[in-house]
Formats: structure tokens, sequence, C-alpha cells
């Protein structure tokens, strides 16, 4: 799952909110097998990253969408050895002294 970089990031700042099934400009692309989408996803989530998502599903423009919600945690969460964070709108790896203070 490709989309597990940002979930630590949520997880190590504030929270966050990722939309599956929309495309490059906001749009509702829709999604196959949402059933299997909405046991996989949060399975997929606490296998790997051990913190458990809000995964809703959500219909836009009779499409369906789902909603992933990561709250802030209280201890440190990486992804593959590294640790993230939410920088803006971007995903960024803390490294050095601010991996240090982090810690």
């Amino acid at each position: 799952m490709t989309v597990l970089k940002p979930f630590s990031a949520f997880a190590n700042s504030d929270d966050g909110v990722l939309i599956v099934g929309l495309d490059d400009q906001g749009e509702p692309s829709g999604l196959k097998n949402i059933k299997r989408l909405l046991e996989d996803i949060p399975n997929t989530i606490r296998n790997k990253l051990g913190i458990i998502p809000s995964v809703e599903p959500n219909k836009k423009n009779k499409k369906d969408t789902i909603k992933i919600t990561v709250a802030p945690c209280s201890v440190p969460i990486s992804y593959n050895g590294k640790y993230y964070i939410r920088s803006g709108s971007t995903v960024q790896e803390l490294q050095g002294k601010n991996l240090r203070i982090f810690l």
C-alpha cells in the first residue's frame, strides 16, 4: 500500500484525512470492490503501522469513495524504520537533529 508513509506522518502530526477514489482534480473516479477495501485498508494500516484509522464509505456524485482518518498518536509511528511528519501538504522524513528531538 503506497499511502502508508502519509498515514505515518498523519499519526506523527496533528492528524489527517485521505479520500480514496478521487482523481487528481478531486472528482470521484469510483472504486471497485469497496467491501473488500473497507476490510483490507484498516487491516493493512494496523498490521504495518500499529495504528487503527477510521475508515468510512462515502458516495460522491453516486460513486463510491472511502474516507480514511488518522488521529494523532501519543508515541512515534515509523514506516519501514523511518519517521515522517506532515508539513503543509507535504510528507517530510525526519532526520538528524529533528528526528532526535521528535523521538
